[in-house]
């Protein structure tokens, strides 16, 4: 995406390529972490590296990665890229951080917007790193468009997180390179198990308490429940907000509309496509 979005805006490409090395390395780190913090053995349906060499390796393995990206940004980018990388890697830590940390402590209030607060973060972040370090490599230029820039990263990490989070819930590990279910197994509240929290009118203990036994059970009651509808529906909402944003800019002479319809129909509407009772 960011190097697309760079050759279509005719910016510095052998730049933007650096920026791109940058965010696979901090990318990598943060799956990485992700593994030890969800005691996950399998990434992209392989052994990754936490259930081969242990927590500790994994622990440094990503520490080293995150460091070399930035030492990787602070090498090749200019001041601008420079501190929006920086920023964006804050914001991935603080949205892991919100949910991991706040959202199912025995004395935490979750809430829709607090879920959303986290995705944005965890997932939208790097993805807003992409669709504003091209324009940042002609910041004169495209100074007045980074803010639209910058939020149709974040709908983009936010639409990909909610269909992550319905594949976890109603998926197969085939669809997802992971066992599925693994959400509500390892305590991490999601978009779609607060809603069926909500319908249900239990408390996560209780919604954990249900299904963290029949996986295959809370996969077949979210389908038929209003939950899912809900969650498409928000789904759509997303939708609708990241192509007014890129219509914006596209007005604004920001080339990114195409980026934006392969980006939605392949990370997005793609990742749900053996879920043919939840296609939007």
């Amino acid at each position: 995406m960011l190097l697309k979005i760079a050759s279509d805006n005719g910016v510095d490409l052998a730049a933007a390529e650096e920026a791109a090395v940058g965010l696979e390395l901090v990318h990598l780190a943060t799956l990485i972490h992700d593994d030890v913090i969800d005691d996950a053995d399998l990434r992209r349906d392989r052994a990754n590296l936490r259930s081969q060499k242990g927590d500790r390796a994994a622990i440094l393995c990503g520490d080293f990665l995150f460091s070399a990206s930035i030492r990787q940004i602070q090498r090749t980018q200019p001041e601008a890229s420079a501190k929006i990388f920086t920023e964006q890697v804050e914001d991935t830590c603080r949205g892991e951080s919100i949910q991991d940390l706040m959202l199912t402590w025995s004395d935490s209030s979750p809430s829709l917007g607090l879920l959303e607060q986290a995705a944005r973060g965890k997932t939208g972040a790097l993805f807003s790193y992409c669709t504003q370090a091209p324009l940042a490599l002609d910041y004169m230029r495209f100074q007045e468009q980074m803010p639209l820039a910058k939020e149709c990263g974040y709908l983009c990490g936010l639409g990909f997180q909610l269909a992550d989070d319905l594949l976890d819930i109603a998926g197969t590990q085939g669809d997802l390179g992971k066992p599925a279910g693994n959400d509500l197994v390892k305590n991490t509240m999601t978009t779609p198990l607060f809603l069926m929290m909500e319908e249900l009118d239990l408390d996560w203990s209780g919604l954990r308490l249900r299904y963290v036994d029949d996986r295959e059970k809370l996969g077949a009651d979210f389908k038929a429940s209003k939950a899912k509808s809900r969650l498409e529906a928000q789904l759509d909402e997303v939708r609708s907000q990241l192509f007014s944003q890129g219509e914006n800019l596209e007005s604004q002479g920001v080339v990114i509309l195409e980026s934006l319809q392969i980006f939605w129909s392949r990370y997005v509407e793609g990742r749900m496509v053996t879920l043919t009772d939840s296609r939007i």
